[in-house]
């Protein structure tokens, strides 16, 4: 799917949510550097246009330490 089309679908299901004192979560996922951070920041970009709040929580900075994620052979 290409990022403009996502992007549209995500604006229009983050207004229409049933719950405005909920939040709209989404999540990406990958292997490394396969993108996630570039498309989480574009993303984070055309919602902040849309008049969407935005936030980006990196998972992995909660599951396991830095030094015990990279340079393991297990990212």
């Amino acid at each position: 799917m290409e990022i403009v089309k996502l992007i549209r679908i995500l604006i229009s299901q983050y207004k229409c949510r049933y719950s405005q004192d909920r939040p709209f979560i989404i999540g990406i996922d990958g292997l490394g550097e396969s993108g996630k951070t570039t498309l989480a920041l574009q993303l984070k970009n055309e919602l902040k246009v849309a008049n969407c709040e935005t936030v980006i929580l990196h998972i992995d900075d909660y599951i396991v330490e830095r030094e015990n994620r990279y340079q393991t052979g297990h990212q």
